[in-house]
């Protein structure tokens, strides 16, 4: 009866009606769509896929969870910046904070000086340095030589933390590390330059007591790290 009477008045009633049939269907695709986002808010907090207070990568963004809304879940990416996702787009997540993590920390030191002598300062104050770091779950560990050169080699030091610790353990561990090897007298490995070439020192022997011992705390460090720490370097 409307669009009869509003004919009679000359109304182009035909246009009226695809009007309005667009946005009814732009309303439903609306509803829809907001309707999806709640369903998926209440998968994500009764399966507990992760709570507010849970580091998460997700969509190639990392982060702290803030909030869990209706619609919307609310991320802060440790920069200042509050990331929005619907809840809807939420897939492929990581929780990073389910299990402990582990913080590890790579040391390159002089090829001239004495591996076993390396390894023995780290096999007799390594144990105290769990005490200093009280964010260290499990550790610290010693993963052995991880990359080799003409003129330096890199150690590796794994710790096991909560993800949320595991900046701030990686910098006690690289503190903690310098210290003990500086009251040792081993030196960071830094390159000197003379005329362009590098200049080295001629390595270190090690006695047949020194290799034994360091072969003893090799064995014992492998067996009790093995879970941690095992990616390529500068990964």
């Amino acid at each position: 009866m409307l669009y009869w009477c509003l004919g009679v008045l000359g109304v182009d009633t035909a246009t009226l009606l695809a009007s309005a049939g667009i946005i009814t269907l732009a309303v439903s695709f609306g509803a829809k769509d907001l309707i999806t986002d709640i369903l998926c808010g209440l998968f994500i907090i009764f399966e507990g896929e992760f709570r507010v207070g849970d580091v998460i990568s997700v969509g190639g963004n990392t982060g702290t969870v803030m909030e869990i809304g209706v619609r919307t879940t609310k991320i802060n990416d440790g920069n200042g910046n509050v990331l929005l996702l619907r809840n809807s787009s939420i897939s492929n997540v990581t929780n990073m904070t389910k299990l402990n993590s582990y913080a590890s920390i790579d040391i390159t030191i002089p090829v001239g000086e004495s591996l076993p002598y390396v390894e023995k300062v780290l096999k007799d104050e390594l144990k105290s340095v769990h005490d200093r770091v009280p964010a260290i779950i499990e550790g610290p560990f010693y993963k052995g030589v991880v990359d080799l050169s003409s003129t330096a080699m890199t150690i590796r030091v794994v710790a096991t933390c909560k993800e949320t610790d595991r900046g701030s353990v990686m910098r006690s561990l690289r503190r903690e590390v310098k210290l003990m090897l500086s009251r040792r007298d081993i030196a960071p490995y830094q390159l000197v330059f003379d005329h362009c070439d590098a200049v080295e020192s001629a390595p270190k022997a090690a006695t047949a007591e020194e290799l034994a011992e360091a072969d003893e705390f090799n064995e014992e460090q492998e067996l009790a790290s093995q879970d941690l720490g095992n990616e390529p370097l500068n990964q």
